[in-house]
């Protein structure tokens, strides 16, 4: 399969995926449904004029994976991968923005930590 009839493929997979998306909260399915198709047509068309196979595989490799992610999570929007490990965030849909939330730790994993004084942190 050439790389237009691939790009194609997952464009269309894409527009099908927006027509059939129910988002969690139904009150927001639309604007969920909408948020798909823009996203899809600004990334396609920044990269229309590409024409490096191996970059246009790598593209179409990521923008699967963002599908897949979005499919399985019920999360229509780009997950920030600048996040702290243990960390994670809340979607506010209204204002597609983001917010960082810490996870806290469990007691049994501070056990397991090593303290400020075996790490030669000392205060005097």
């Amino acid at each position: 399969m050439n790389k237009r009839s691939e790009v194609l493929r997952l464009y269309r997979r894409i527009i099908r995926l927006s027509k059939d998306w129910v988002a969690q909260e139904p009150t927001n399915t639309n604007e969920q449904q909408k948020y798909i198709r823009e996203e899809a047509q600004k990334g396609f068309k920044a990269h229309k004029n590409e024409k490096d196979p191996e970059k246009i595989s790598e593209l179409l490799k990521e923008a699967e994976k963002r599908v897949e992610i979005a499919c399985h999570y019920q999360i229509p929007y780009d997950r920030p991968f600048y996040l702290p490990p243990r960390s994670s965030f809340d979607v506010d849909s209204s204002s597609k923005s983001a917010k960082q939330r810490t996870l806290h730790r469990s007691p049994i994993s501070s056990k397991f930590l090593p303290s400020a004084a075996s790490r030669g942190d000392s205060s005097d």
